[in-house]
């Protein structure tokens, strides 16, 4: 159950106040609060995950920031011909 808050009892009287005037508006008012309170007071099921199944499916990612990808000397060389011919562009941008 949600815990009462004398703010919200005194906003709604306020306003209960200032519509009273208007039944049609007043009798909106009820039903619209006697419909939060049900929303706010009924148990949801909440679907989720146990933390058991979540780990089996989840792949270890870690959080230390020392961490290092080791590369395979074909992905350095890749990586190092990338490098140079973004170098290369430079250049030749650049003597333009």
């Amino acid at each position: 159950m949600e815990k009462l808050d004398i703010d919200n009892v005194l906003e709604a009287q306020h306003i209960r106040k200032l519509i009273s005037p208007h039944k049609n508006l007043v009798d909106f008012f009820d039903m619209l609060i006697k419909r939060v309170n049900i929303e706010l007071n009924t148990e949801k099921v909440v679907h989720s995950m146990s933390i058991e199944d979540l780990n089996k499916s989840s792949p270890f990612i870690s959080t230390d920031s020392e961490d290092e990808f080791e590369l395979s000397e074909e992905e350095l060389k890749f990586l190092e011909g990338i490098n140079e011919k973004k170098n290369e562009d430079l250049f030749k941008s650049s003597d333009d």
